[in-house]
C-alpha cells in the first residue's frame, strides 16, 4: 500500500520510455493504472471545465502526456499520463513550465501532428489536431502511434517530462 501510495502521489507517469529502475515500482503502477482510469470515468463528468485550467489532472494530479486542438475550435486539452483523463488547457504556452515565450512546434508533413517544445524547460509535448484528423482518434493510441516524435525530440535533447 505504502508504495502504491508513493507512485499516487509522486504525480508522475507509470510508464516512460527509459528502463524502469524498479520493476516493483511499474509492477504497482500498471496495476494502479485500471483503478485511476475507472476513477476518471466516474468524476470527468462532474469536473467544470471552464475553471480547471491548471496544468496538471483534475482527477489525479497527474502530467499531461499528449495534447489535441479541438475539431471545432481550435482549443487545445490534454491527456493524463496516468488516468487517460482529457481536460482543457489553455492554447499557447508549455503545459509543464507554463512559459509563454520559449515555446515553438514543428509540424509533420501532412499538418495532423505537431510537436511542441520548451526552451525554457527542455520539455516537449506531442498534438494532434483533430482539425486535420478526420475521423475519430484515441488519443492514448495517437501517443502511441507518434512514438517517431518522442525519439526526435529526445535526440534533440528535450525530455517528456
Amino acid at each position: 500500500m505504502e508504495l502504491a501510495q508513493n507512485i499516487f502521489e509522486s504525480r508522475n507517469p507509470v510508464i516512460i520510455s527509459d528502463t524502469p529502475e524498479n520493476i516493483t515500482m511499474l509492477a504497482a503502477g500498471l496495476a494502479l493504472m485500471p483503478y485511476m482510469h475507472i476513477v476518471s470515468e466516474l468524476m470527468m463528468p462532474h469536473i467544470d471545465q471552464s475553471v480547471w485550467q491548471r496544468n496538471y489532472c483534475p482527477i489525479c494530479g497527474g502530467k499531461p502526456s499528449f495534447a489535441a486542438l479541438d475539431k471545432e475550435t481550435g482549443a487545445r486539452s490534454l491527456l493524463c499520463s496516468r488516468c487517460s483523463s482529457v481536460w482543457r488547457y489553455n492554447r499557447i504556452g508549455c503545459p509543464f513550465c507554463e512559459n509563454i515565450d520559449e515555446q515553438i512546434y514543428y509540424l509533420s508533413e501532412d499538418g495532423r501532428y505537431r510537436l511542441y517544445v520548451c526552451d525554457e524547460c527542455k520539455r516537449y509535448i506531442k498534438t494532434i489536431d483533430l482539425r486535420m484528423a478526420g475521423d475519430e482518434v484515441c488519443l492514448p493510441v495517437e501517443n502511441i502511434i507518434t512514438i517517431a516524435m518522442d525519439i526526435a525530440a529526445q535526440e534533440k535533447g528535450y525530455r517528456h517530462y
